[in-house]
């Protein structure tokens, strides 16, 4: 599987610790308060707790799923942003090259639980996430880092149980290397 350069640094996992910036902000963090906060790429999770003092909800969010789960400061909202993944593959199609790398973009709510023998995909759940009506599972497989899924009402599945997913066909995008869409007509 072909990796983007952004795939690959997040990959790693690598938290922005807190520096002189982060404590800059801090300061002038602790003496608001109110209702609501939303941190946008939170890291380490630092400010998120400074701000959690003062506000009845703060959201804490970062592009890593990785570095979300292995927070400093965990936050207790939080949330991945990364929410068109892309998986890669490679097709046969006739219309389309053979054995070129393409890349899937499909949203997580465009993604169903299905019986094994009418899945697209198998999968392990890292991480399930209740919302009331809804539930969303982060998710890996092979050649597959992280997929999110969103699943109308509840559904209680454990940490690295088996899951089968099926991809709602007119909702699936394709991509070249390059970044440019590949016209359905001709998938």
């Amino acid at each position: 599987m072909k990796l983007s350069n952004l795939q690959k640094k997040l990959k790693k996992s690598e938290q922005y610790l807190p520096a002189e910036d982060t404590f800059f902000l801090a300061d002038r963090l602790k003496d608001l308060c109110g209702k609501s906060a939303l941190d946008i790429g939170c890291g380490s999770g630092y400010l998120t707790d400074i701000l959690n003092s003062n506000f009845q909800l703060v959201v804490g969010t970062d592009i890593s799923f990785n570095t979300l789960c292995t927070q400093n400061y965990k936050t207790q909202n939080a949330i991945c942003c990364h929410s068109a993944d892309a998986l890669n593959l490679q097709t046969n199609h006739k219309n389309l090259q053979n054995n070129t790398p393409y890349s899937l973009g499909i949203r997580p709510e465009h993604i169903e639980v299905c019986e094994q023998q009418n899945s697209d995909l198998k999968v392990h759940v890292d991480f399930t996430e209740q919302l009331g009506s809804e539930t969303y599972f982060y998710c890996q497989g092979e050649g597959i880092k992280q997929l999110i899924v969103h699943h109308t009402g509840q559904y209680k599945i454990n940490k690295g149980e088996e899951l089968y997913l099926r991809f709602k066909r007119d909702s699936v995008h394709l991509f070249e290397e390059n970044g440019m869409s590949v016209s359905k007509k001709n998938i």
